[in-house]
């Protein structure tokens, strides 16, 4: 999703992301919590996280976007029943 960027800290390895903009009703920070560790990351602009949180993020807008997709079908399947 983002372009990567790698340092390694004490024990973590951390990835550069982005984090996109969505609607101005929108909480503007993304909140992550991983296994009791709290992220809070600011839309629209760039953070350094370990990877696993990348990784989650990942999947996250994945799915995201498999869902949009099924919606779309299902919206388009509607407008021409049998």
């Amino acid at each position: 999703m983002a372009n990567e960027k790698t340092t390694k800290t004490a024990n973590e390895e951390r990835v550069e992301v982005f984090v996109p903009k969505t609607y101005a009703t929108d909480d503007p920070n993304e909140y992550i919590c991983i296994n009791g560790r709290e992220f809070l990351l600011p839309r629209g602009e760039t953070s350094m996280v370990p990877l696993y949180v990348k990784k989650a993020l990942d999947r996250k807008y994945r799915a995201m976007s498999i869902q949009d997709k099924r919606s779309t079908a299902l919206v388009e399947k509607a407008k021409h029943p049998i």
